[in-house]
């Protein structure tokens, strides 16, 4: 009974986590606008840009932004339009997976952000100009969201596996109403 109510809690935790999240943390889609009089980002002193790109158009939520550049950095994902608007920022803890699509007529970069909700996900889309850059891309933004890894997941990774259930079968039955179960391989 006690692995069923440290179970419970921790759902209980996770969810009320999730809520707060949605409350106190700034939004997943930044308006960008710190940036030189050559629109090349300021960052902060710990974060370096770890590629950039010319010529990118973005696509936010079904929305066509037209060109600008590209900055990946150790922190952010950042697209600045050329001309005087604002651009965008966003923060490899909201980026939840990214990939590269070439099935389409036109092969780009599609990511999607965590959105905390049941609705249409909230994504992005960066077409290169030219799209053999697409794979440098999509490996740098994987290189760079290694180095900001969700700082709960370490903390929760291993809460339950097989030595603290001892019938899984009945674990299992008694977890019919929990929307997910996270299993551990050893």
């Amino acid at each position: 009974h006690r692995v069923m109510f440290n179970i419970l809690f921790f759902f209980f935790i996770l969810k009320y986590y999730q809520l707060l999240l949605q409350l106190f943390s700034p939004d997943m889609i930044q308006s960008f606008t710190n940036f030189d009089n050559n629109r090349k980002p300021i960052l902060d002193d710990d974060e370096d840009i770890h590629y950039d790109e010319n010529n990118i158009t973005l696509e936010l939520l079904d929305n066509n932004y037209g060109n600008g550049n590209l900055y990946i950095t150790s922190k952010q994902v950042l697209w600045i339009p050329e001309g005087e608007k604002d651009g965008y920022g966003f923060n490899f803890h909201t980026i939840i997976m990214h990939a590269v699509v070439t099935q389409d007529s036109n092969p780009h970069i599609y990511a999607q952000l965590d959105a905390n909700t049941e609705e249409k996900p909230y994504e992005f889309k960066l077409f290169p100009s030219d799209s053999s850059s697409l794979k440098k891309i999509y490996e740098v933004m994987s290189d760079c969201a290694a180095l900001n890894p969700d700082p709960f997941e370490e903390e929760y990774s291993d809460f339950i596996d097989a030595s603290n259930v001892s019938n899984f079968k009945d674990f299992i039955l008694s977890m019919q109403d929990v929307h997910f179960i996270f299993i551990i391989h050893s």
